[in-house]
């Protein structure tokens, strides 16, 4: 379980902090492809991240097969320069 909330929260709490999130990127259904790689550049400018520095990234599926190839091309097409 994985369980979301907000950083002052968190340490005014005591809370054990084991990652912080510093950019989201959300993508437009109309050209998943494109969109999906715009959202992921934005996150990581957001966030002052290089892409080499991604460890995990969190996917779903859409459930049609042409939409979920297309989201997978797109970050594979991102991430796939850093590696």
């Amino acid at each position: 379980v994985v369980v979301l909330k907000r950083l002052a929260d968190a340490r005014r709490d005591g809370n054990p902090i084991h990652a912080v999130i510093r950019g989201v990127g959300a993508a437009a259904h109309e050209s998943v492809q494109r969109s999906v790689c715009q959202a992921t550049t934005r996150a990581l400018r957001d966030a002052d991240l290089p892409v080499t520095a991604v460890e995990a990234v969190e996917m779903h599926g859409f459930g049609m097969l042409k939409c979920d190839q297309a989201e997978y091309t797109a970050i594979r097409e991102t991430y796939a320069p850093a590696n």
